[in-house]
This record gives structure tokens, C-alpha cells and sequence, in this order.
């Protein structure tokens, strides 16, 4: 029976059984392509993570479903499969038919950002610093790099450096900077939209 605990107890729970080394090893595969449609987190943000910070971090970029299906597939790779196991019991959601769900989702954000990402490096300016902020308080990006992205000398170089950051984290950063710009410009993405 599934259990009425939010995903994030059940990861964090999950992650505190792991010993210190299991722990790094899983940090590790999280800043690796582990999964299709799932961009890794950059080992940056995982570095020293504890396991409430991890589990924070892949609920961000992976939303609640993506974020049990990612810790299912790590935990396998690493032979916990007791983990695993038990975790699919607590969340049989991200192991039935609705595991497509995070996947299908994050194709409108990743279709959009990958069709666009020109036209975004010439037209951001005007909501690239409320973008920044939001996109940081999300964990896509850490607060290196958004100082990094504010300190270019440029509009063009800003949106460059962060479309950059944002296409290399892949398609779970793809589809928050989506629905953040969505938030930020509704009036941008559909123009955007509208012009494909």
C-alpha cells in the first residue's frame, strides 16, 4: 500500500539509510546522465550535500515523481536493491504507468528551450534578473553561477552564459527555466510560440 508521505520524506528517508560512502556514490551518479529525459544536477550543488539537501535538490529538478524514479534508478545501479525496493512499496506511483508523467512533462519545457535558445539569447534582457532570482530559489542554478552570469559585461554574454548553464544541466533545468520565463514574460514564450 502506498504511503500518504510526501516523496521528499520518502527520499529523505530512503538516502538516510545510506552510509557516508553509499551517500557520495549516489551524489555521483546524480551528476551524471542517469536517466533519459532527466538532466544531471552539477556536481557543484551536490558537493558536501547531506541527504535532506539531495533530496531537495532532485524534488527541484525532477518534481515529486521524477524524483522517486531517479532515486529508484540510482539506488539499482548502485545494488541497494533492499532500498529500492522498499521505497517502491512507500511510492508504487513512480514505477507504474504514471512514471511517463515527468518525462512527457518536461518535453514542452526541453522542445521549447531547445528551438528557441537563439531567439532567448537576443530578447531576455528585460526579465533575465528576475529570471536569475527565481532560477536560483529553485536550485537549477547555485549562486555561483548566478553571480557568474550577472558579472559578464553584456546583455548578449548574460543570456548566453546562463542559456548555457541551463542547456548543459539538461532536460529538468529545460522545463523549470520554461515555466519560470512563463512566469517571468508569459507575453515572450508566446510570441516565441506562436512564430514556430
Amino acid at each position: 500500500m502506498a504511503s500518504s508521505e510526501p516523496a521528499l520524506e520518502q527520499i529523505l528517508r530512503t538516502l538516510d539509510e545510506l552510509t557516508s560512502a553509499e551517500l557520495k556514490r549516489f551524489r555521483t551518479f546524480l551528476s551524471e546522465k542517469t536517466m533519459e529525459g532527466y538532466g544531471p544536477i552539477s556536481k557543484g550543488q551536490l558537493e558536501n550535500s547531506d541527504p535532506t539537501d539531495v533530496a531537495s535538490k532532485m524534488k527541484a529538478a525532477y518534481g515529486d515523481a521524477g524524483a522517486v524514479r531517479m532515486t529508484l534508478t540510482i539506488l539499482r545501479k548502485m545494488n541497494q536493491n533492499n532500498l529500492a525496493n522498499k521505497l517502491e512499496k512507500a511510492a508504487p506511483a513512480a514505477d507504474s504507468g504514471d512514471v511517463s508523467a515527468p518525462v512527457k512533462d518536461l518535453k514542452p519545457g526541453r522542445a521549447f528551450f531547445s528551438k528557441h535558445k537563439g531567439a532567448l539569447e537576443t530578447r531576455l534582457p528585460t526579465v533575465l534578473s528576475t529570471i536569475l532570482i527565481q532560477l536560483e530559489h529553485r536550485e537549477v542554478l547555485s549562486n555561483q553561477e548566478r553571480e557568474m552570469v550577472e558579472s559578464k559585461p553584456t546583455s548578449s554574454e548574460k543570456n548566453h552564459a546562463l542559456l548555457t548553464i541551463v542547456q548543459n544541466k539538461g532536460g529538468g533545468a529545460q522545463h523549470v527555466f520554461y515555466e519560470v520565463l512563463k512566469k517571468a514574460d508569459k507575453w515572450l514564450v508566446e510570441d516565441l510560440e506562436s512564430s514556430s
